[in-house]
């Protein structure tokens, strides 16, 4: 299935979700280079502006293909680049997906990350008619887990892989 990015633009009081743009390489860059960032996500071996273009430039492929959505999660004050929230291993015939997020030194403390969250969680049931989101979390990221708690997620269990699951379902009685 081809995904879409919302339109219009997901946002709340402070933030906004919106697709990457070119000229963000340097800020995926950063982020691949922060510490907690990279202690709990994949990031390059090598980061480099030249391989966060060529990231960036994948993402309308990776929506055509319907493979993953990801998207900038920005301040609203600064319109600056704060993190990133996605969906990706789409189960279509469970009608289900993975979310992922990350922030910034800038953009953590404020709930940016819950917000964003909440709100591509929420698109995505009703939008893509999925009627599950799955936010796998690293046993030790307790941050992580808290955005997932915040977020409306609940605890499902450990995957033995030293990761929890939390599920968020859609509200929906038809789903």
């Amino acid at each position: 299935m081809r995904l879409t990015v919302p339109t219009p633009p997901l946002s709340w009081d402070g933030g906004a979700l919106r697709p990457w743009h070119d000229d963000d390489a340097p800020t995926l860059t950063a982020a691949w280079h922060d510490r907690e960032i990279a202690r709990w996500n994949p990031v390059p071996p090598d980061p480099s502006d030249e391989r966060a273009a060529g990231w960036i430039a994948g993402c309308d492929q990776r929506l055509v293909d319907g493979r993953s959505l990801d998207l900038c999660i920005v301040a609203a004050e600064t319109d600056d680049v704060v993190g990133e929230v996605g969906l990706s291993g789409f189960d279509w015939d469970r009608r289900a997906a993975l979310i992922g997020y990350w922030l910034l030194p800038a953009g953590r403390g404020a709930g940016l990350a819950t917000n964003a969250t909440s709100a591509l969680a929420d698109w995505a049931f009703s939008e893509l008619g999925l009627s599950v989101v799955v936010a796998r979390c690293n046993s030790a990221n307790l941050a992580s887990q808290a955005v997932a708690q915040r977020a409306g997620f609940s605890h499902a269990h450990s995957d033995g892989e030293g990761h929890e699951l939390w599920v968020r379902r859609s509200t929906n009685p038809n789903r």
